[in-house]
């Protein structure tokens, strides 16, 4: 018998009821902070940058120590080897490869595309009255502020010019969005539910983690489609590996504006 048979056979169905809790008390959780924290961090002095970044670590650390947590609760040695096997953190192969690469576009391409076309509906849904933004939804994420260069220099403000602790900054917040989401999500919760619904796994799975998103509940849709891709591919492959760096790759794409910001490119 493999390590990867002996870890499945010690594991436990996970129903839905308690996909529930590992998915809905983040999704509160991270609600919470970025539409009653933010705003509390900004009046306190705190730049918008830094504020965001800070009410994502909270749900990100809590995540990232919850998939310790339940390792270490199913009889797991804290060690590199035995969560390597548990988080099927296995290595990396051609075929994997490839499927990381098509993983990543197809990602990149329909939350791309589906983020303009909602992006340009949204607004005017809002003056109309058929949908409502709560008051002091930060603006890197309101959809009714057009998203670009100029307008990530006016939410980091002048002061962001040359510092380079900014990037320190968003590069470790990236890390902890990535370790936190994947570890949790596809390395402890997936194979759980695998022994729930079977092959069906990456469709529960893919919605499950767009739920996640609820604070942004408008950009969900454009979300769905990656989602259930990268749940997909990890169950497929029964790897982690893809999907994180699938996601790193996505998610650190607006390092470049952070960088060209700091830059003061174009200024």
């Amino acid at each position: 018998m493999n390590k990867n048979s002996q870890v499945s056979s010690n594991l436990s169905p996970m129903p839905l009821w308690e996909a529930g809790l590992f998915f809905g008390i983040p999704a509160i959780i991270t609600i919470f902070c970025v539409y009653s924290v933010f705003p509390y961090l900004v009046k306190h002095g705190f730049s918008t940058f830094v504020s965001y970044a800070i009410v994502l670590d909270i749900p990100l650390t809590i995540m990232l120590v919850a998939s310790l947590v339940a390792y270490r609760i199913e009889g797991n040695p804290m060690s590199w080897p035995a969560l390597r096997v548990r988080f099927r953190l296995n290595r990396m192969e051609r075929k994997g490869w490839l499927w990381t690469i098509g993983l990543f576009l197809f990602m990149l391409i329909t939350a791309g595309l589906l983020s303009v076309l909602l992006l340009s509906i949204i607004p005017g849904l809002v003056e109309k009255g058929v949908l409502t933004i709560p008051d002091g939804t930060p603006s890197f994420i309101d959809p009714r502020i057009p998203q670009g260069l100029e307008s990530m220099k006016n939410q980091m403000g002048a002061e962001a010019v040359g510092n380079w602790s900014l990037l320190v900054i968003a590069i470790f917040s990236l890390i902890l969005n990535i370790l936190g989401e994947e570890f949790l999500w596809r390395g402890y919760i997936l194979p759980r539910q695998e022994l729930t619904y079977g092959k069906h796994t990456w469709m529960v799975h893919g919605v499950l983690w767009t739920l996640l998103h609820a604070f942004k509940w408008w950009q969900m849709l454009a979300l769905l489609p990656g989602a259930l891709a990268l749940s997909f591919v990890a169950q497929r492959l029964q790897n982690t590996w893809p999907g994180i760096i699938a996601h790193f790759i996505t998610n650190g794409m607006g390092m470049i504006g952070v960088l060209l910001v700091i830059l003061d490119f174009g200024g």
